[in-house]
């Protein structure tokens, strides 16, 4: 990033410290007559898991949005949003092609066909730098540090506004009366009591003993699979923490031959062929699906809630697992859940932790085709300038979208709400839990048990590199690195759906890639990564 950003964001923060999903789309008419209003297109979405969600009345709280933006500065703005889903970078594609009018992209920014796999891979992204610098003091004043660092490239171009999110945020949501009738408890107490034939129920605080578990599962519920996950979530949570700090789709650091540390991708490393194998025998075994890896999220909700699987962690931010976990009540009064923290690997193994998210998880990105990035940071600033603008963006219309209970927290005037917002709070971009991170009020002592589980540092595993933008390598790497890697994700597939064990052939898949692509593609994330971090230290 400029110096002069940097500047301004040290400024910003004392400053702010002495002061104390699918195809939809929306045009707003603030004031009456957008004929005159500057219009603004934004295509949200992304895979599954973080595709927005359009609310029955989004376009009301849109509308009002843009009169109290025009009110408040004189300038009339028309949104016009398009919830992509998942096709995303399909959407975005034909939409340049044909010249089509768009300015913000907001999606994850880690994989997945996401703002890297789709914005940053095409160069679609405006360098927005000397725009915060200009129009943005109270963005700049709350996206500091982690954040806004996870969007700044090597050679300190800015690609998009970050979103501000706590990084401990995961959980395994588990039906606990289906776990006991199995005869297992997360509940120490409970484990020093008696199940059937003088046996104790059987901790589960480690992964052999969540494993027996599953099995029994399995077979007393007659189930399928036991656990509704895509092999990414399993990373997240289950399958990598045990072994390793970075999987499939994360990188880590190694010290070479030469005793230099070196950037690598996760896959390449010891641990994580032990993570590889771990997810092929629980496929192989129906522990997981082995049609995991094309699950969608609506579907894994369904079916979790239909009793066809008693283990979720498809996304599983905690939020997200207490949403299913009580759709699943409303059609199962019977049904008990429990949240578990990060498992190691037996019961005498100290080695645990769920990959930590970057604060940064998504992100909105203003595209080089914009006309608007000046009217579009300056919309945001006005948004992070009070709490209440940013209240409005993200929940709707106070009194009647939401209730704001003056004690941090706020419920809904519409239980309804809770799983069928009227708002997708698309408005403020991405989240910022440094301008406002009101809890919700109706969280029952359990959830906030679970919710407290979550927030754990002690759960997550320690990688920094996630707070790190990795660019394009050069053509020549990038052609030999993207072929060997293809293979790589081919093995790496096939492992995920039990069909081919990867302790045959998997190592020597790994020193293919290397030799054919993998040592220079490392050698120069590793020289991005030396020049990140000198620029950091500035």
């Amino acid at each position: 990033m400029k110096r002069k950003v940097i500047s301004l964001l040290l400024a910003a923060a004392m400053t702010a410290g002495l002061l104390t999903g699918c195809g939809d789309s929306k045009s707003g008419n603030a004031g009456g007559d957008n004929g005159n209003a500057t219009k603004i297109v934004i295509y949200a979405g992304g895979s599954s898991e973080f595709a927005w969600v359009k609310g029955s009345e989004e376009s009301e709280v849109i509308d009002y949005i843009e009169q109290a933006y025009y009110e408040a500065t004189g300038t009339l703005l028309d949104f016009e949003i398009t919830f992509t889903g998942k096709d995303l970078g399909t959407q975005m594609t034909n939409a340049i092609a044909g010249g089509d009018q768009l300015d913000v992209a907001i999606s994850h920014t880690r994989g997945g066909s996401g703002i890297d796999d789709v914005v940053v891979a095409n160069d679609w992204f405006l360098d927005i730098s000397e725009y915060l610098e200009d129009y943005g003091e109270d963005i700049l004043a709350n996206v500091g540090g982690d954040p806004i660092n996870a969007l700044t490239t090597s050679d300190d171009k800015v690609i998009g506004i970050p979103a501000v999110i706590s990084p401990y945020k995961f959980g395994i949501l588990v039906r606990k009366d289906w776990m006991e009738a199995c005869g297992y408890t997360d509940d120490p107490e409970k484990a020093q009591t008696k199940f059937t034939d003088g046996a104790n129920y059987k901790l589960v605080d480690n992964l052999e003993t969540f494993e027996e578990m599953c099995l029994t599962m399995k077979g007393k519920y007659q189930l399928n699979h036991v656990i509704t996950g895509a092999p990414w979530d399993l990373e997240k949570v289950l399958t990598l923490g045990a072994y390793g700090d970075s999987g499939y789709f994360t990188y880590t650091t190694r010290v070479n031959d030469d005793g230099n540390e070196q950037v690598v991708p996760g896959f390449v490393t010891e641990e994580y062929q032990k993570v590889l194998k771990k997810e092929y025998d629980w496929a192989k075994t129906g522990i997981t699906s082995d049609e995991a890896e094309i699950i969608l999220l609506e579907q894994g909700e369904t079916n979790f809630v239909a009793g066809k699987t008693g283990v979720f962690v498809l996304d599983p931010t905690v939020q997200h697992l207490i949403k299913v976990s009580r759709r699943c009540k409303e059609v199962n009064e019977s049904a008990e859940f429990t949240v578990l923290g990060a498992l190691p690997e037996t019961a005498g193994s100290t080695k645990k932790g769920f990959m930590k998210n970057t604060p940064a998880t998504f992100a909105a990105c203003i595209l080089k085709t914009s006309q608007n990035a000046a009217e579009i940071i300056k919309f945001i600033n006005w948004v992070y300038s009070s709490e209440d603008n940013y209240n409005l963006c993200r929940y709707g219309i106070e009194g009647k979208h939401w209730i704001n209970n003056g004690d941090g927290t706020y419920s809904y005037p519409d239980e309804s709400y809770v799983t069928n917002p009227p708002y997708s709070g698309i408005l403020t971009l991405v989240e910022n839990q440094n301008v406002s991170n009101l809890s919700y009020k109706g969280y029952s002592e359990e959830e906030k048990a679970w919710i407290d589980t979550a927030a754990d540092p002690t759960n997550y595993i320690e990688n920094d590199l996630i707070n790190y933008m990795w660019p394009n390598p050069p053509t020549d790497i990038r052609n030999s690195y993207t072929q060997q890697k293809n293979t790589i994700y081919g093995r790496v597939s096939e492992a995920w759906s039990g069909r081919v064990d990867p302790s045959a052939n998997f190592a020597a898949d790994v020193s293919a890639y290397l030799l054919g692509g993998g040592n220079a593609y490392q050698e120069f994330l590793t020289q991005q990564y030396d020049l990140m971090k000198l620029r950091r230290s500035e």
